[in-house]
């Protein structure tokens, strides 16, 4: 999902897609398609796989929907998001107004009348929440129910504030919306920590969201490697529409040899920062993959292609006109070297011929 300072961008010139024999081996590693309705035979005029992302209380089970009656193209994802952490409690037994009042609002003695009339309109549109074990309970169950699941899209976000509306029942948020309020980010670790946990027990992989908090992110990676050990090692990392600076990428990647990071044209090619064409330039060649970051499935794989095409061009790679069997004598093709980056992430043992 786009942060708030993000817009997502539309449709821009599109590139003519590649042969089937390409789009076969790819896969969009982030998406959105529950965000919308899926319109009947989307999901089946899909040539790559998609993995699809839940974000909150609603899409858990859309997502497992989706994937059941799509084993072929659909990568279930399970997860919550940073932008809905303030619906879950860690007590099970809180009150739902002492819950956002202890999150949102701490010092209600010092707060302005206008910051107390924010938080009752707020309150009065929040759920009651949902105690952090409970959710870890589904969590492992629907990760168990799917071998190639992976947890996502869970993470950080110190920018995000909680917008005026039922945005889980599907409301548009919209800057003028948007309340004054953020969720604490020692709450947002806490979640996303116990969510990491579930993943590393269970060996499952990461899809990860990262806004405005670098420096977090980075000692959170440390300090998930110290407390898990080899168990961690064991389990990749994307860092999706990943927004870090080039340097920030690299020392992550010097220092951890299981966290991939993802572009999209959503999110990162916007036209007004080039950070992204840095980030692929100090991307390690295996390490990079592909995304659309988007709600609406029958756009996803244009936009993965898209992204593609993009790195190729940066990476100076050639882009195949069809599947090649082999390797020829002028090395790997993008669409190669990116679907054997998949398969590296997943731990997946062979290209699918």
């Amino acid at each position: 999902m786009c942060a708030d300072d993000v817009e997502v961008q539309p449709e821009q010139s599109a590139r003519p897609l590649g042969h089937p024999s390409l789009l076969q081996r790819l896969v969009d590693v982030h998406a959105h398609p529950t965000d919308n309705d899926i319109e009947p035979g989307a999901v089946d005029a899909l040539q790559m796989m998609l993995c699809a992302m839940s974000t909150n209380a609603r899409d858990q089970e859309l997502v497992e929907r989706l994937a059941r009656q799509n084993p072929e193209h659909i990568v279930p994802c399970f997860g919550w998001h940073p932008w809905f952490s303030h619906h879950i409690s860690i007590r099970a037994d809180i009150a739902k107004d002492e819950h956002y009042r202890s999150l949102l609002l701490p010092d209600e003695s010092n707060a302005s009348d206008e910051k107390k009339k924010a938080f009752k309109r707020l309150a009065a549109l929040l759920p009651d929440p949902i105690p952090l074990d409970t959710f870890l309970d589904s969590l492992r169950r629907r990760l168990r129910a799917f071998d190639n699941a992976m947890l996502g899209e869970v993470g950080v976000d110190r920018i995000f504030r909680i917008p005026f509306v039922d945005y889980v029942a599907g409301g548009e948020i919209g800057r003028e919306r948007l309340s004054p309020f953020t969720v604490p980010v020692d709450h947002q670790l806490a979640i996303l920590e116990a969510q990491l946990g579930v993943a590393v027990d269970m060996g499952r992989n990461v899809s990860l969201h990262s806004v405005q908090a670098s420096q977090i992110t980075v000692d959170l990676l440390e300090r998930m490697s110290k407390t898990h050990g080899d168990k961690w090692k064991s389990i990749n990392i994307d860092l999706h529409s990943c927004t870090l600076s080039k340097d920030v990428l690299q020392r992550i990647m010097k220092l951890h040899s299981n966290v991939y990071c993802s572009l999209s044209t959503a999110i990162n090619v916007t036209g007004r920062s080039d950070n992204w064409q840095k980030l692929v330039e100090a991307c390690p060649d295996d390490h990079l993959l592909i995304e659309s970051d988007f709600p609406y499935i029958t756009d996803s794989q244009q936009r993965t292609w898209d992204m593609l095409i993009l790195v190729a061009d940066i990476k100076k790679w050639r882009v195949e006109d069809t599947w090649e069997e082999s390797v020829p004598t002028s090395g790997s093709g993008a669409v190669r070297i990116l679907a054997e980056n998949w398969l590296r992430f997943a731990r997946s043992r062979s290209l699918k011929q």
